[in-house]
């Protein structure tokens, strides 16, 4: 072909390498819903209100490890498109070969052709019909006239650039199908499934302590209070649930 293989190559990997921003911003979505997701836990868990302490350990807790199993993340997707630039497989079944290019170019060239001879015609037609309209015999001047050479080269440098168009987009799109599919592939492999399998061992590791129970299990002041006053009616409540009894034993015996 008019161009080399290295230029080929050039081209192609420019395209490619746009393909790792949208890839990395995908596992940062996910990567935000999961932080929305174990906030919504932590509010259908109202039990966890009484123990601010324990509550906000386990906060802290599932957002550092969703944090630490997004790079990971990140970093399989960044060598997903490295991988893709390593090497430009132009034997790929799916890429379109250089005549079918040829043809598709030429194809595209007949057509635009076509359509910029019935621009001409009708500008023709129309500046016929407005010397017919005015009754002027004299002609416009005749704009001078292209050389056959020049329309040939133009016509040959855009058939050129269609077709290395036409082979830059086929490669494009078999790449572009590859990340569509391994991306999100990795995204759940080491994003959701990392977190799904690893947060019950990272929270026992972390909170599963002798010396943080005390601290953990704390309650608010308020919550404390109200719970000692209950103790305390329950007590005085037993206390006059014997006293009845035993006047009601009295009562019997007597």
């Amino acid at each position: 072909l008019f161009v080399t293989e290295d230029s080929f190559q050039l081209l192609v990997k420019r395209q490619i390498a746009r393909l790792k921003t949208p890839s990395v911003q995908c596992s940062e979505l996910v990567y935000d819903e999961l932080r929305r997701i174990a906030a919504q836990c932590e509010n259908l868990t109202p039990e966890l209100g009484r123990f601010p302490d324990l509550k906000l350990r386990l906060s802290e807790c599932t957002r550092d490890l969703i944090r630490r199993k997004l790079e990971p993340t990140k970093e399989m997707i960044a060598n997903l498109i490295h991988i893709e630039l390593s090497y430009i497989k132009t034997t790929h079944p799916d890429f379109i070969s250089s005549a079918k290019a040829m043809a598709l170019a030429k194809n595209q060239a007949s057509q635009q052709n076509e359509s910029r001879q019935k621009e001409l015609l009708a500008g023709l037609t129309e500046t016929l019909n407005s010397i017919t309209v005015a009754g002027d015999d004299k002609l416009p001047d005749v704009p001078p006239v292209l050389r056959s050479q020049d329309i040939g080269d133009y016509d040959k440098g855009t058939s050129e650039t269609r077709i290395i168009k036409t082979l830059i987009q086929s490669y494009f799109n078999i790449v572009q199908k590859i990340v569509k599919d391994a991306v999100p592939k990795a995204v759940m492999h080491f994003l959701v499934q990392g977190c799904r399998n690893s947060i019950q061992g990272e929270l026992v590791k972390s909170l599963y302590k002798a010396n943080l129970f005390e601290d953990l299990m704390s309650e608010e002041p308020h919550t404390k209070k109200e719970r000692e006053e209950l103790d305390k009616m329950i007590k005085v409540l037993r206390k006059a649930v014997k006293v009845v009894k035993a006047v009601q034993d009295h009562s019997v015996a007597g």
